[in-house]
């Protein structure tokens, strides 16, 4: 048996959730493959040299196609066609709609945010979605839901078999297990108490809340006279009147960084006292993980949502029983560190759970016992 991938997330400069996932998982995958496993062919366009680097062994190797719209669509469906492997993994992106019958599939499922949230997409991508995303997941021979409520949805709403869905759980975020374990090392040193640090991890979507994060921090800001600061990272493009004028109340209290490097990411990462993060709705929630490795607290909309990752460590703006805003809660530990210090702990042995070595070995699993029909 060989196995082709779709890599093309490999190729992005610019890493969000889905191209953290196939970069992760696909090294720890490449990691614990062992010589007599079956071959596996990366189709991509152009990567840099530091990640042809990592995938070295003999059994491994990469296919570059051409970068152009629709490239899994056009490019990788006629090499597929040509090269005709067994399998395709599909990590991060669906498969080809028109891929050969013969060739069976197994396709990483991320979350159904367009079933909750259709008004929040752009035409072309409602056509997308009906026309090639659903399409494609009906006719996987193989699913990989990253969490339990996509499995419950995978049913719920595209009615798929149960039997052809395996919940694997991605690791820790942009954090691989060796750097998971350094943060765990550090996370005894204590954040500043002068001042109340909140981020927001998001960008431009409209199910991601910016404008309800916004709000909930001049909200605090009012209840308390501790000096606090909120940094939003991500695209958040074209902002409300509303939002505008938010803006314009809070001043320097507020500072927007727009994307930003890892590295970056990570710094202010580690400043942080809480991550708000009011998305209506999420397949995982990197972020929640990423913020609870580095004893920050995630704030949420509903924690409903969100208990299955993010355990009882996060705490939801609206309260679940009253359905009423839950400030009261928070700013009991915006002015109470003890109580913050222990909360973070908590949600940092919840993160530690997470591994991409254990997403990876699961995967490789039904990969490589994947059954022909």
């Amino acid at each position: 048996m060989n196995i082709a991938v779709n890599a093309s997330a490999l190729s992005r400069k610019s890493k969000t959730g889905v191209e953290w996932y196939t970069f992760l998982v696909l090294k720890n995958l490449h990691a614990i493959w062992r010589e007599n496993d079956p071959e596996v062919v990366l189709y991509s366009p152009k990567v840099d040299e530091d990640i042809l680097r990592l995938f070295s062994k003999s059994n491994w190797r990469f296919k570059f196609l051409k970068a152009g719209p629709l490239w899994t669509q056009t490019k990788l469906c006629s090499a597929l066609s040509r090269s005709k492997p067994d399998l395709l993994f599909s990590p991060s992106y669906i498969a080809p709609k028109f891929l050969q019958k013969n060739i069976q599939t197994v396709t990483t499922v991320h979350g159904l945010e367009n079933e909750y949230f259709p008004e929040g997409q752009s035409l072309a991508r409602i056509i997308q979605e009906r026309l090639v995303y659903r399409p494609s997941i009906e006719k996987s021979d193989q699913l990989i839901a990253v969490s339990e409520h996509t499995f419950d949805d995978l049913i719920k709403f595209y009615r798929i078999n149960p039997e052809k869905i395996k919940v694997i759980k991605s690791g820790p975020g942009s954090f691989d297990d060796s750097e998971k374990r350094a943060l765990i090392k550090i996370s005894g040193e204590k954040k500043s108490k002068k001042r109340i640090e909140f981020l927001f991890l998001g960008g431009h979507l409209e199910r991601k809340n910016f404008n309800l994060a916004l709000q909930i921090f001049s909200l605090i800001g009012e209840k308390t006279n501790i000096p606090i600061k909120m940094v939003a990272i991500g695209r958040i493009g074209q902002k409300s009147a509303e939002t505008e004028k938010l803006l314009n109340r809070l001043g320097s209290r507020v500072e927007i960084l727009g994307y930003v490097e890892e590295k970056i990411k990570r710094e202010l990462l580690r400043s942080a006292h809480f991550l708000l993060y009011p998305s209506f709705y999420e397949g995982f929630g990197f972020p929640i993980l990423e913020a609870q490795l580095n004893n920050v607290i995630p704030i949420v909309l509903q924690a409903e949502n969100f208990r299955e990752i993010g355990g009882r460590s996060v705490l939801e703006l609206i309260d679940s029983k009253s359905k009423q805003l839950n400030i009261e809660k928070i700013l009991e530990l915006v002015k109470d560190s003890e109580k913050r210090e222990s909360l973070a702990q908590s949600g940092l042995l919840n993160a530690e759970k997470y591994s991409w070595l254990k997403c990876a070995e699961k995967t490789r699993e039904v990969l490589v016992n994947f059954k022909k029909s």
